[in-house]
Parts: structure tokens; C-alpha cells; sequence
């Protein structure tokens, strides 16, 4: 026990990050979801295309319809899979609902086609093959991964991080009561002398 090796984070995989994945919002959808409900009936189709350096690296086609009790989006794509080099074809409503917003207007959402929770994003990460909400794609954040990043360094070290972290803001208050006990004797002694 305690060898090398045993660590935990020994050999880990972080999980992929919101950054690496696809994020499909509804910013540039809302007028026409609107003009879908409001038209009776009608529908929209359109497409979606993640750019990278100015190059195209990912396009998807959608279409926004009536969907019992509000709307839906339609995506459509095809996935190659990295490994047998197979194409995969998707086709599949994402339920969106409104909420009324305090000045007017509505907000919507998507539900996650998985767990059908409400969200304002939808990912799709690396090697997966759906849109799905945060926790359900499994994505974390790259701040999340790094927040820790320097705590086995220290404890190589045999520093505790929170510890001195709590010994340099004591220090600090230190200097500052320091510097305002000294401006203090200052404008004292200026005072004396008839200089203020």
C-alpha cells in the first residue's frame, strides 16, 4: 500500500470537456420557433455547421415542427466511426418547451433526449453518438480538471496547500495593518509639527 503507482489519479483519463465537444444552443433558433407555432402547422429546415480555423469540420441538417404540446427540432447527421470507418445515419426529434418570460416574450429549451431534462444546451461529445444534456454526455468543464492540478506537486513537497494559502492572507493582513499603523503615525507626526 503506498507504492508507486497507487495513487488515484495514477493512469487516469479525464472525462471530455465541454470545450472538445459540439454544443448545439437555441440562440439563432428562437424567431423561427416562434414563426412555427404562430404559423399553424409549418415547419423550418436549415442547417448547422461547426467551423474550426475556417475550415467546415462538422454540418448537420434540422427542421423545427409542431411537436404535441409545443415544438421540436429534427436532426439530422451522419457519424463515421473512427474505427471500422462505418457511416451512421441519425434522425431524432429534441422536445423543446417555452417558459414565460417576466417582461414579455418566452424562453425556451430543449429536453435531453435521454433523461428529458430541461436545458439551454445540448453537447455531443467526442466518440459519442447523440445530443445530450451536460451530465448525461458525461462532459466536464477544463477549469474543473485543472482546479487541483498542483495538490500532489504539494503533497510531494509536504506543503498543504490550504495551509499556506491561509498563511499568506494572515501575512497579508499582517502587512496591511502594518502599513496602516505606520500611514497612522505619519499623519500623527505631520500633525505635530504643524505640517498638515
Amino acid at each position: 500500500m503506498g507504492g508507486y503507482g497507487s495513487g488515484r489519479w495514477h493512469g487516469h483519463i479525464p472525462a471530455p470537456t465541454v470545450e472538445d465537444s459540439q454544443v448545439l444552443t437555441l440562440t439563432g433558433f428562437k424567431s423561427r420557433i416562434v414563426e412555427v407555432l404562430t404559423d399553424g402547422g409549418g415547419f423550418h429546415m436549415g442547417q448547422i455547421t461547426w467551423s474550426w480555423r475556417g475550415e467546415v469540420r462538422h454540418t448537420i441538417g434540422y427542421r423545427i415542427t409542431r411537436y404535441d404540446p409545443g415544438a421540436a427540432i429534427w436532426l439530422d447527421y451522419n457519424l463515421i466511426t473512427s474505427a471500422t470507418g462505418e457511416k451512421k445515419s441519425f434522425d431524432y426529434p429534441i422536445r423543446l418547451s417555452s417558459e414565460p418570460r417576466h417582461f414579455g416574450g418566452q424562453e425556451f429549451y430543449f429536453h435531453c433526449p435521454t433523461c428529458n431534462r430541461r436545458c439551454a444546451k445540448l453537447y455531443r461529445a467526442p466518440m459519442r453518438d447523440y445530443f445530450t444534456c451536460r451530465q448525461c454526455a458525461r462532459v466536464t468543464y477544463t477549469s474543473s480538471q485543472e482546479s487541483h492540478k498542483y495538490d500532489r506537486m504539494g503533497m510531494l513537497l509536504g506543503v498543504n496547500i490550504q495551509r499556506m494559502d491561509r498563511l499568506f492572507k494572515a501575512d497579508q493582513r499582517l502587512r496591511d495593518a502594518r502599513s496602516k499603523r505606520s500611514r497612522d503615525r505619519a499623519v500623527a507626526a505631520a500633525k505635530r509639527w504643524g505640517l498638515v
